[in-house]
C-alpha cells in the first residue's frame, strides 16, 4: 500500500508544481504587475514574456513524466511500478 501512495505522490507532484507556479504568477500579477499595466509602464512584450516563461516551465515539469527525462518523476514512477510487481 505504501508503494501505491508513493507512486501517486510522484504522479501528482508535477501537476501540483505547475499549479503552484501558476498561482504565484497570478499573485505577482495582481500585486505588482496589474498596477504597472494600468499606469502604462508595463508593455505587452513583458506580459507575453512572463506568460511564455510560465508555460515553458509548466511544459518542462509535465515532460518529467517520461522515463527518459532527466527530471525524476517518470523514472521514480517506473521504479515504484517495478517494485510493486
Amino acid at each position: 500500500m505504501g508503494l501505491f501512495f508513493m507512486k501517486l505522490m510522484w504522479r501528482i507532484l508535477p501537476v501540483l508544481s505547475v499549479l503552484v507556479v501558476m498561482g504565484c504568477s497570478y499573485l505577482i500579477w495582481r500585486v505588482k504587475l496589474y498596477q504597472w499595466w494600468n499606469s502604462g509602464h508595463l508593455k505587452r512584450v513583458s506580459l507575453v514574456s512572463l506568460t511564455s516563461l510560465v508555460i515553458c516551465f509548466s511544459v518542462l515539469l509535465l515532460l518529467g513524466y517520461s522515463t527518459q527525462s532527466k527530471l525524476p518523476f517518470g523514472s521514480k514512477i517506473h521504479e515504484i511500478s517495478a517494485q510493486q510487481q
